[in-house]
């Protein structure tokens, strides 16, 4: 659980950089799902409760920092948190490409169970072309970032087996 408590203080640190950085900065569309990257790695290669709470902690942590409606970032977590613990025993992790590869799509099904949650709340939805040019910049920008932070989660990782 160190590990987790861990995790979350510096994932709570780096998503008050960036939503401090978009503010001065006009970062424009490129804003990377910082969570993305560990929620696949925690359920890729840690237990299913460590997995959960990060899910958690980071839905109510991008909830805090955006103007989302209440409740539809940790549905977004948890349901990726969901989607990756039904594919752990069908997709072997074991490479970075691999890795990127589930980092990539997590923003787009993320975005999916988004729409879906406008059309049922409001019946439409408005702004999906927009959308879709975001999800272009955030796929791009989340997969750069799950590029340059594997090798830190992988060390952890290895660490984590030595001390175990």
């Amino acid at each position: 659980m160190v590990k987790v408590a861990l995790i979350a203080v510096l994932l709570f640190l780096a998503m008050l950089v960036l939503s401090s950085l978009s503010a001065l900065l006009p970062l424009g569309l490129v804003k990377p799902d910082l969570s993305a990257p560990i929620i696949v790695f925690s359920c890729t290669f840690w237990d299913p409760t460590a997995s959960f709470l990060l899910s958690v902690v980071s839905g109510l942590l991008e909830e805090s920092l955006s103007c989302s409606p209440p409740g539809s970032m940790v549905f977004v977590k948890v349901s990726l948190f969901l989607a990756l613990l039904f594919l752990r025993r069908r997709v072997y992790v074991a490479t970075q490409g691999a890795f990127l590869l589930l980092c990539t799509l997590s923003p787009a099904f993320q975005l999916l169970l988004l729409m879906l949650l406008s059309l049922a709340a409001l019946g439409e939805v408005k702004g999906l072309a927009h959308s879709l040019l975001c999800l272009l910049a955030d796929t791009t920008s989340t997969t750069l970032f799950s590029y340059l932070f594997f090798p830190f989660l992988n060390r952890l990782l290895q660490a984590g087996r030595i001390r175990e």
